[in-house]
């Protein structure tokens, strides 16, 4: 299947709505991999089967290609050399399932972190709280960059500065 080609970005942005309907909750946390050893892969296989809801999914994304040949330094993303995003989405309607949910979501991402690169994309970090705690994993060794692109280019209260309200605090 070739899926290439120019596409408007209304519909890029809209191509996956099907997957998150209206009323669905979501949380979602990732990490990078290098390889998928038997033992990881035993791992996943074994938290999936515990999924607590049907829309409960762990999705293995393969990387490289054209995203790896860009120079770690040549842009904002950290993670370039990374072979593979493993996402762990914890979806349910019923709010009443939120807490088993986010927990057999953090659980799994606990137990595949031994397999992990160390590095977390930034749309799947989970919560705020979450998120906070990992901001090392996110933005990596380009974490100075991004202070410095800051202080030379966002004024207070600006949409680079931390405290407006994002679940991930840039």
């Amino acid at each position: 299947m070739d899926l290439s080609g120019t596409v408007p970005y209304v519909a890029l942005q809209s191509a996956t709505t099907w997957r998150f309907p209206d009323g669905e909750r979501c949380f979602m946390k990732s990490h990078f991999m290098d390889e998928l050893s038997d033992e990881a892969i035993g791992t996943l296989m074994e938290w999936y089967s515990r999924r607590p809801t049907p829309e409960s999914l762990i999705v293995v994304r393969t990387l490289g290609g054209a995203v790896a040949r860009v120079g770690p330094d040549d842009s904002a993303f950290a993670h370039r050399s990374a072979r593979y995003n493993v996402s762990i989405d914890a979806g349910r309607r019923d709010p009443a399932l939120d807490e088993i949910a986010i927990g057999w979501a953090r659980s799994a991402w606990d137990a595949m972190k031994p397999f992990s690169s160390g590095g977390v994309y930034v749309n799947f970090a989970g919560l705020g709280e979450d998120a906070s705690e990992l901001r090392g994993a996110v933005f990596g060794s380009h974490e100075e960059r991004l202070e410095r692109t800051r202080a030379a280019y966002d004024r207070p209260g600006g949409p680079l500065r931390p405290g407006r309200g994002q679940a991930m605090s840039l």
